[in-house]
């Protein structure tokens, strides 16, 4: 009797769990049908009208209520984009396919594969807490689940900053569910291989040779670039532990000082920014960061992804001027920018710029000294996981989705604010012993 009860306890659940799935994929569907007849004019719009859904009434669903709307609307926004028929046809497009024309097998079972990770997602990914901004990332832990740690959205400070809101967090740590180095269905596009043989995040060939994602992470972004905005990221941390207490006025003055004697050219050089390089040239990052881009057009009703309009230049330049410091813009130019959001979100009709020649990471490594190296690589794991062992769980293989005939930039020079701000080179690895035991040991992350 008692077996029996367990029985009928067991299916109860499974019956139980198929309804909240059905009910959170109609949730989902109809957000995403709303929005793809959604006309944008270049004004914000809220939660409400975004959705055209109860905003109070998925958050409940999601169990998301701990978060600021504007979190809440983060996190639903890009669920309805992962099930929409318009990220299926920009799998088309980013494999180098016109939606809906024949694929090799092999490309096929790419499409498959992320169009499914993609639709589950909504039930795949647990939300936590993550108090600490800076600390925001995606994990895999070692029994598979997926955790996406981001703010609250509850802290002011956190969301008038300007160079995290350009960035996105929320909506690019959603992303990393699919684009990331270590899942066995997840996608790290690009044509190059991060220190293959050296287990660095070796990258994974992505659909035709000229695809978009495959030519994702084919140009170094200009050193300059990238130490100026690590070195704002850095400052808007410091500033954080300053007025939190953790860190003494004394001791950022310091930091503040520091920077204040060093061009712009000896802060490129710094062998800091090779790290940053590093992160910022992994395919997955940049497909992040492209999908972060397009959340933050359709909030700021800019450009709507779900819609039909293609992307265009002056979408771009409105972005631009609205977030200057997007990580997209040290990555690309202007037309640049508009090909790898466009093409990947369109046919590709639009003939694909040229782009400088990507340095081979390999020979960067081979660069290093083996002492400077090993002090780099762990600085660049730091970054990179969430701590602990790479172990990743297995997932199971996935049933085909596709039909049968499926299967055969200039450089800037750094701002004087920047420089009479923190050094972000010297600063993260002295801060280093503030966060120690702070980050829980997970088997694998990415961080912002």
């Amino acid at each position: 009797m008692r077996q029996n009860d367990n029985i009928n306890n067991i299916i109860s659940e499974q019956i139980r769990q198929q309804a909240v799935d059905a009910e959170k994929q109609a949730y989902l569907d109809g957000i995403a049908g709303h929005l793809s007849e959604l006309k944008v004019n270049g004004l914000p719009l809220d939660g409400n009208h975004l959705l055209g859904a109860d905003l109070s009434y998925g958050a409940e669903l999601f169990g998301l209520q701990e978060f600021s709307p504007k979190v809440q609307t983060d996190i639903l926004l890009s669920l309805a984009y992962f099930r929409s028929p318009a990220f299926r046809e920009r799998v088309d497009t980013s494999l180098g396919y016109a939606p809906g024309s024949y694929m090799n097998r092999q490309d096929a079972e790419t499409y498959n594969q992320v169009v499914e990770r993609a639709s589950e997602a909504y039930r795949d990914i647990t939300f936590e807490v993550e108090n600490d901004i800076s600390k925001s990332h995606h994990m895999i832990t070692f029994d598979g689940r997926s955790i996406v740690r981001i703010p609250d959205g509850n802290d002011l400070h956190e969301l008038d900053s300007k160079l995290y809101s350009s960035l996105g967090v929320t909506t690019h740590e959603i992303a990393h569910y699919i684009y990331n180095s270590a899942a066995s269905d997840s996608i790290n596009p690009g044509v190059y291989h991060q220190g293959e043989g050296e287990t660095l995040t070796p990258s994974k060939h992505y659909g035709k040779d000229n695809s978009p994602y495959n030519r994702i992470n084919e140009s170094d972004p200009p050193r300059e670039q990238v130490a100026d905005w690590y070195a704002k990221k850095d400052l808007e941390r410091a500033k954080d532990l300053y007025e939190g207490g953790i860190l003494s006025k004394d001791k950022y003055d310091k930091y503040v000082q520091r920077i204040v004697g060093m061009s712009p050219e000896q802060l490129a050089e710094h062998e800091h920014v090779d790290i940053k390089l590093m992160h910022d040239n992994t395919g997955f990052e940049r497909a992040a960061d492209v999908h972060a881009a397009r959340m933050i057009m359709l909030q700021e009703g800019i450009w709507n992804p779900f819609g039909n309009e293609p992307l265009k230049k002056e979408h771009i330049e409105q972005f631009r001027q609205r977030h200057p410091d997007s990580r997209i813009f040290e990555y690309w130019n202007s037309r640049e920018a508009t090909y790898f959001l466009n093409t990947i979100a369109q046919n590709g009709q639009e003939k694909s710029p040229s782009v400088g020649q990507k340095q081979d990471v390999q020979q960067m490594i081979q660069n290093f000294d083996s002492q400077k190296f090993m002090n780099q690589l762990s600085q660049f794991a730091s970054v990179m996981s969430g701590g602990g062992a790479q172990e990743v769980a297995q997932l199971e293989p996935k049933q085909p989705l596709h039909e049968d005939n499926r299967q055969g930039g200039q450089g800037k020079t750094l701002s004087a604010e920047t420089l009479k701000a923190v050094s972000a080179m010297n600063f993260e690895v002295e801060m280093q012993s503030l966060n120690e035991g702070q980050q829980e040991q997970r088997s694998y992350g990415h961080h912002i």
